[in-house]
C-alpha cells in the first residue's frame, strides 16, 4: 500500500530565522568517518540561517531519541565495510543450522550515547537546537540531526517515525536516512532524493544513493578507516 507525499506537516513547521556571523561552512564539522544511527523521531523544527554574505540555508532538524548507534567502517580503498555489532558472532561448525560456535569478532564498533554525544554534538551548532528540542521524560537520549530542507521533499518525515540514519562525517548533519517499518526492516513507502523507491535492501540503497556527496569517504582516505550493513544485528 502506498500513498502520495503530502508535504503540510513540514510547511506547518515555523520557520526559526538565525543570522550566521560568519561564512556558513558546515566542512570543518565534517571530518571523521561519521556514524550510524537508529531511534525514534520525538520533534521536527526548520532552520533558515542567513550568513554574513546574505546567503541563505534551510534545514529540517530532527530530534531523535537514539536508541542504537555504531561507527562507520571503510576499507583501504575508501570502500564502506559491515561494522563489528558486537564482540562476537555465531560461526557454522556444520550442516545443521543448530551446529555453531561463538567466534570473537574483535573490539565492537558499537557506541554509547555518551560516546556518540561527545563525538557528533557541536556546540555552535547545539546552540541553535538545544531550544527546539521537544519535552520528553529522557531528554538526555535526545540528538539533534540535521538535513538539508531540500531532501526531505519527497520523503515525509513526522514525529514517531523509526528511522536509521549515516551522518557525514562526526557531525549532526545526515548523508542518508531510511523509514523503518515494525520489524525494522525499510519500508516501501518513502524515498531518497531523486524520487527512488526506498523498498530494496539498506545496502544498496544507502550505498548507492547519497543525500550528499559523501564527504566522509574521502576522510577516510586519510584515515585509512572509518559501514555497510544489510542487517541491523546485535
Amino acid at each position: 500500500m502506498s500513498r502520495l507525499y503530502d508535504n503540510q506537516p513540514l510547511q506547518n513547521l515555523a520557520v526559526k530565522t538565525y543570522s550566521w556571523g560568519k561564512l556558513w561552512n558546515p566542512t570543518p564539522y565534517k571530518s571523521g568517518c561519521g556514524v550510524i544511527v537508529e531511534g525514534t523521531i520525538q520533534g521536527r523544527s526548520r532552520l533558515a540561517i542567513t550568513d554574513i554574505d546574505k546567503n541563505k540555508f534551510r534545514y529540517v532538524v530532527l530530534h531523535i531519541a537514539c536508541q542504537r548507534a555504531h561507527k562507520r567502517k571503510f576499507d583501504a580503498t575508501n570502500k564502506e565495510i559491515e561494522p563489528n555489532f558486537s564482540e562476537t558472532k555465531k560461526v557454522s561448525t556444520g550442516f545443521l543450522n543448530s551446529s555453531y560456535k561463538v567466534a570473537a569478532v574483535g573490539e565492537s564498533d558499537a557506541l554509547k550515547l555518551e560516546d556518540l554525544v561527545s563525538l557528533i554534538c557541536k556546540e555552535e551548532l547545539n546552540a541553535l537546537t538545544i531550544i527546539s528540542q521537544p519535552e520528553v521524560e529522557r531528554q538526555e537520549e535526545l540528538i539533534s540531526f540535521w538535513i538539508e530542507e531540500t531532501h526531505t521533499m519527497k520523503m515525509e518525515l513526522v514525529e514517531s517515525d523509526h528511522i536509521r540514519l549515516r551522518t557525514c562525517g562526526d557531525s549532526p548533519f545526515i548523508e542518508s536516512i531510511v523509514k523503518l517499518d515494525a520489524n525494522g526492516e525499510p519500508v516501501t513507502v518513502g524515498n531518497y532524493s531523486g524520487g527512488e523507491d526506498i523498498g530494496s535492501s539498506w545496502t544498496q540503497k544507502i550505498m548507492n544513493l547519497k543525500l550528499t556527496d559523501a564527504p566522509s569517504t574521502a576522510v577516510a582516505a586519510a584515515q585509512g578507516e572509518c559501514a555497510g550493513d544489510d542487517e541491523w544485528d546485535d
